[in-house]
């Protein structure tokens, strides 16, 4: 697979677990989709890169690892304002 996914721009304030949460909300987004990694269309691994890429990115917003971790509804919000998806589940 191949693609390109846009992403948040955003004045890093302190990258710390910004990779870790990539990971992570990556992982999330996967499991959340109920399906194998055989089921998932370019769809699903394009949904599963943006909420992944804009978590990390918010996470470099705030200072620290553990406190800059974004929850779900703001992830989703960000993703529904900057790449507009309304209704982004």
């Amino acid at each position: 697979y191949a693609g390109y996914v846009n992403t948040l721009k955003v004045d890093a304030v302190d990258t710390t677990g910004a990779g870790d949460i990539f990971g992570g909300s990556a992982a999330y987004k996967f499991l959340s989709l109920n399906k194998s990694i055989e089921e998932l269309t370019d769809t699903d691994l394009r949904m599963i890169v943006n909420f992944a890429n804009t978590a990390a990115a918010l996470s470099t917003l705030k200072k620290g690892g553990i406190p800059s971790i974004p929850g779900i509804e703001e992830v989703i919000r960000h993703i529904e304002i900057e790449f507009g998806f309304p209704g982004y589940i």
